[in-house]
């Protein structure tokens, strides 16, 4: 669906086992959206999975990977990434492993859990407080700072 496929290709996951995690849709959509404009040299897929249905974006190198319950289509979409965006879920364990590099988003707790990079890629973290225990235009504001730090490393390592 992209007019360039030939552009590196981000995905995002903000989706978790307990629905949307620790910002707002709306907020999540303006963090996407941003990162979308200032990185237009990017294709971003964002990852979701039954019963999370999203509105598409009008914004071209945004697409919806909308998964079912096979794990394998996510294992296939995520080692075309040039580099992953997501709560600490499944398909960062599984980038980790393809040595996707990765900017996960987790708990203080999971945080001390998991590292990421065991396998050898790149892994960044961001630390958010629990859902509901922080001030979202605060975070928000932190995690696309981060974010805008964060993303020219991990495509640059995933060309290595």
């Amino acid at each position: 669906h992209f007019s360039d496929k030939n552009r590196p290709i981000i995905g995002i996951n903000f989706f978790g086992s307990g629905g949307i995690c620790y910002f707002s849709l709306q907020t999540w959509r303006e963090i996407i959206q941003t990162i979308a404009q200032e990185f237009r040299a990017c294709n971003f897929i964002i990852l979701t999975a039954p019963p999370h249905k999203l509105k598409s974006f009008d914004i071209p190198n945004i697409a919806i990977f909308a998964n079912n319950a096979d794990l394998l289509n996510l294992v296939a979409i995520t080692e075309r990434f040039s580099a992953l965006i997501s709560i600490d879920t499944g398909n960062v364990h599984i980038a980790d492993n393809l040595r996707i590099p990765t900017l996960g988003i987790s708990t203080p707790k999971m945080a001390k859990k998991w590292r990421g990079g065991t396998y050898g890629g790149k892994f960044a973290q961001f630390i958010m407080p629990i859902s509901g225990e922080h001030n979202d235009l605060l975070y928000k504001e932190a995690l696309l700072d981060y974010a805008r730090a964060q993303i020219p490393m991990l495509i640059e390592s995933s060309s290595q």
